[in-house]
C-alpha cells in the first residue's frame, strides 16, 4: 500500500517515476526502454508507449502475459486491442492514451495490492486520469484486471454539453457511445461469462449504442455497462454535493454490469477498488477529505467552470483512497 505526490519533469520521468514506484510497491518490471514500459501484477499485464520526439500522449495497453522486450506494445499475449501500436505522438493520439504535457507538472500516485491510479495535474486545476488493477469482483468469474485512459471531447463545449459527452471517456465510463470514442474507451479481462462467445476475452465498458469490435486477435468483444458519469449508481447519486464542513460527503462506487448477447439480462461484475466518483462543487483538485477514518483525494474530472467554460466537467469529480 503506498501513495506518492510529487513533480515531474517531463512524459519520460513521468514514467520513470511511475516504474520505480510500482517495483517499490511489488510489481514486476517486465520491460523498460525510453519509449515503453511493461508491469505484471498478479493477473494484471499493463504496456504503455510514448514517443522520443517531444511526446503529448502516453498509449495504455493490456494483455494477458508479457512476451519479450522486441514486441511491441499492444501486441502481446491475447492483447485487448485498445491502443494504437505506434510509437508516433499524433498516432498514439488516436487510440487509448492519456494526455501529458511534456513540460512536466505534478503527479499523484494511488496504490494498494493490484491497482495503480495516476492522475497528472496538466496544467492550474486541469487533470487527466489514467490507471489499471484489478476489480474487486462479484462471484467467481475469470477476469477482472482493468486499464483505463483519458479522452476529452476534442469538440469541446460548455457546462452540460462537456460533461455529459457521449464523445469523452474516462475511468471505466458510463456514457462513452459511438464508434469514433470506441478507441478510447477502457478495457477489462473476462471469459466464459453467460453466452459469451468462444474465444472472447475481453469486454468495453461504456454505455453501448454501437458494437464492441474486436481484440487484437480478433475475438469479439463483450458489452459492459460502465459505471462512471453514467450507469445505475452514476444516475442515482452523482447529483448530491456535500463538503466536510457539513459532515456530508455523498460517493458512489464505479460499477460493472454485463450485457449478455442472447438474452435480456444484465449480470454485476463487481466495482473499481478505492475510487468512487463524486460531486466536486465544494472542492478543488488535490483536496482531501476524511470519511470515517478513510482519507479520500478528490480531483475534477477534467476541471471545473472557473478554469474556463470551454470543455469544463463542472463539478464531476473522482475521488482516490489514500492508502498509506
Amino acid at each position: 500500500m503506498a501513495f506518492e505526490n510529487a513533480q515531474f519533469s517531463t512524459v519520460s520521468d513521468l514514467m520513470t517515476k511511475l516504474q520505480t514506484f510500482a517495483a517499490a510497491n511489488g510489481w514486476t518490471v517486465n520491460h523498460s526502454a525510453s519509449d515503453r514500459l511493461f508491469l505484471t501484477k498478479s493477473t494484471c499485464s499493463v504496456a504503455f508507449r510514448w514517443s522520443t520526439t517531444s511526446p503529448t500522449h502516453v498509449g495504455i495497453f493490456n494483455h494477458t502475459a508479457f512476451i519479450n522486450s522486441s514486441t511491441d506494445p499492444g501486441n502481446h499475449t491475447n492483447d485487448s486491442g485498445q491502443g494504437v501500436i505506434s510509437g508516433a505522438d499524433a498516432t498514439i493520439a488516436t487510440g487509448r492514451s492519456c494526455p501529458v504535457p511534456n513540460t512536466g507538472g505534478q503527479y499523484w500516485f494511488f496504490e494498494d495490492d493490484t491497482y495503480i491510479h495516476v492522475v497528472v495535474e496538466r496544467s492550474s486545476q486541469n487533470f487527466g486520469h489514467f490507471g489499471f488493477g484489478i476489480l474487486l469482483k462479484q462471484g467467481t468469474w475469470t477476469g477482472g484486471a482493468y486499464a483505463y485512459g483519458h479522452r476529452d471531447d476534442g469538440a469541446g463545449g460548455t457546462a452540460s454539453a462537456a460533461l455529459r459527452s457521449a464523445a469523452s471517456s474516462y475511468l471505466l465510463d458510463g456514457i462513452a457511445t459511438g464508434v469514433s470514442i470506441r478507441p478510447y474507451c477502457a478495457s477489462i479481462h473476462m471469459e466464459g461469462l453467460p453466452n459469451q462467445p468462444a474465444g472472447s476475452r475481453w469486454g468495453i465498458p461504456w454505455a453501448g449504442g454501437t458494437g464492441t469490435a474486436n481484440d487484437r486477435g480478433g475475438n469479439v468483444r463483450a458489452n459492459l455497462q460502465g459505471g462512471f458519469r453514467g450507469g445505475p449508481q452514476a444516475r442515482a447519486f452523482g447529483r448530491f454535493s456535500g463538503s466536510p464542513q457539513d459532515g456530508l460527503v455523498p460517493m458512489y462506487p464505479i460499477t460493472i454490469y454485463y450485457d449478455d448477447p442472447s438474452n435480456a439480462r444484465w449480470y454485476y461484475l463487481g466495482y473499481m477498488p478505492d475510487v468512487r466518483g463524486m460531486n466536486v462543487r465544494h472542492f478543488s483538485g488535490g483536496d482531501e477529505t476524511l470519511v470515517g477514518s478513510d482519507t479520500w483525494v478528490v480531483f475534477p474530472t477534467r476541471y471545473k467552470s472557473i478554469v474556463t467554460t470551454n470543455g469544463t466537467t463542472r463539478n464531476s469529480g473522482i475521488a482516490y483512497k489514500k492508502v498509506v
